[in-house]
């Protein structure tokens, strides 16, 4: 990934295997060395970044080494691509609650001329709204619940998740919009099982651990995936 300079990087969440664990963190700050001599890190929370923190729903590990403001959502920009990253672990069940900060800030990114003014507009989160790579899990619906408004009233083109230990990607239909999910949890956990029948509806599943590099200009987002052997093994692109 380094050798591949990068303008930045992105983990979706599962960072360590257990959030209290600081050694666990020690060891992804290691591991994450050279990315981060390339070009920032940028860690996105998931749930076992709570690990041992869930009586105080605060990652405070992942907190103090990546977001000492305090808060575990965030947005940025890189050329024509604005990239919003949510956090819907800081609640029990999970989701973003109407009343919640996370939501009022998400509202105000959805007007900003940043998000509105973008090429590409791009959503990170831990859990998928759709997966079929995980036998019985189809997603989750607290997640479908933010995305579906989101590709609906405010132009969202590409969700980008983990959880689910494959690469997978596929496209829903949202009220005449289509929107793209890309799965990347293939990062170095163990992957899930093989699936006896691959499930309708799945563009593409591959238990690989792997990457995937996203390239954008105004005119098209294309994103490669590529195996820990240096091998690209998908490769597709959205155009206007």
């Amino acid at each position: 990934m380094a050798a591949r300079t990068p303008h930045f990087s992105v983990g979706v969440g599962d960072l360590v295997n257990d959030g209290s664990d600081p050694s666990a963190w020690r060891e992804f700050l290691t591991a994450t060395a050279p990315l981060a001599a390339a070009g920032p890190v940028v860690p996105v929370v998931g749930n076992h970044d709570y690990d041992g923190f869930y009586n105080t729903l605060r990652p405070q590990h992942y907190l103090d080494l990546f977001r000492p403001s305090g808060t575990t959502w965030f947005a940025w920009s890189c050329g024509s691509a604005r990239l919003v990253a949510i956090d819907v672990n800081a609640e029990f069940p999970i989701g973003v609650s109407r009343s919640s900060d996370q939501h009022r800030w998400l509202m105000n990114e959805m007007r900003s001329a940043a998000w509105t003014g973008a090429g590409w507009r791009i959503l990170l989160v831990h859990q998928p709204p759709w997966s079929r790579s995980w036998d019985g899990y189809d997603g989750d619906e607290a997640v479908r619940a933010i995305v579906e408004p989101m590709a609906a009233d405010h132009g969202l083109d590409l969700v980008i998740a983990g959880h689910s230990h494959a690469y997978e990607r596929l496209t829903r239909i949202v009220q005449g919009r289509e929107v793209r999910v890309l799965i990347t949890g293939g990062a170095g956990g163990g992957l899930e099982a093989p699936l006896a029948i691959a499930p309708p509806g799945t563009d593409t599943i591959v238990l690989q651990h792997h990457f995937a590099e996203l390239t954008t200009t105004r005119q098209a987002l294309t994103v490669e995936a590529i195996n820990a052997d240096g091998r690209t093994f998908d490769r597709w692109r959205i155009a206007r």
